[in-house]
């Protein structure tokens, strides 16, 4: 099958419009699907997910572990300085958050977890707002005292950045709390698939086809 990628990711949004208005075949999504679009005859296969990172300088003052409600708090601008947080040790400065986009897949994943349910998903008055969703846009933004979010897999190679500890792991432990659905979508209408689509589904389906989408993401995330 022949694979035509844009050179710039434009979000879930655009990608399932893409295909419902026959732009695209297929598109890769960070969330799933609504019951509006599934009406429209739109499917997703799953292909995991990915762990997203909370994130901060590395000569951030905070060494700490958080838990869920903790980094909660400091979102919504409960908790404003790094001293109100347990296991400070010392650590002082007014907290930072670096917030993405409302159409941000990764931010939207937060409504998922129940400290962020009930209309709970909302920013204090200590919060940056991007209008760009990307991890060097959240990277450029990060200051001593700021703290972020990322998907985990585009941080790695990122010089000066570190996760913060989750209720007492990182990101490459199955057991760090905050994560998100990849899949990728597709035009199913009547049970109908193309054939490049059926291809591209069973590729992106196989571990070593998934590595290679994988590191090509992260690829042009830091570029």
């Amino acid at each position: 099958a022949n694979v035509t990628v844009p050179t710039r990711y434009r979000g879930s949004d655009h990608g399932v419009k893409a295909i419902a208005e026959g732009k695209a075949d297929l598109a890769g999504i960070g969330r799933s699907l609504t019951t509006a679009e599934k009406a429209q005859g739109l499917a997703a296969k799953s292909i995991g997910r990915a762990k997203i990172a909370i994130i901060v300088k590395e000569n951030n003052p905070y060494t700490g572990s958080l838990t869920l409600k903790d980094f909660a708090k400091i979102y919504r601008g409960e908790v404003t300085d790094w001293s109100q947080l347990p296991n400070a040790k010392g650590a002082k400065g007014k907290i930072q958050v670096i917030d993405r986009p409302d159409t941000s897949d990764t931010r939207r994943a937060f409504a998922n977890y129940q400290v962020f349910q009930n209309g709970q998903l909302k920013t204090g008055d200590n919060a940056q707002k991007l209008t760009e969703d990307s991890t060097q846009s959240v990277v450029d933004q990060l200051s001593n005292d700021a703290i972020g979010y990322a998907p985990a897999d585009q941080i790695k190679n990122i010089p000066g950045i570190r996760a913060v500890t989750l209720h007492g792991t990182q990101p490459d432990n199955p057991k760090y709390p905050f994560s998100q659905p990849l899949a990728y979508a597709y035009k199913n209408q009547g049970g109908k698939i193309s054939e490049g689509t059926k291809a591209f589904l069973g590729y992106v389906s196989d571990p070593a086809g998934q590595v290679v989408i994988k590191e090509s993401i992260v690829a042009d995330e830091t570029a």
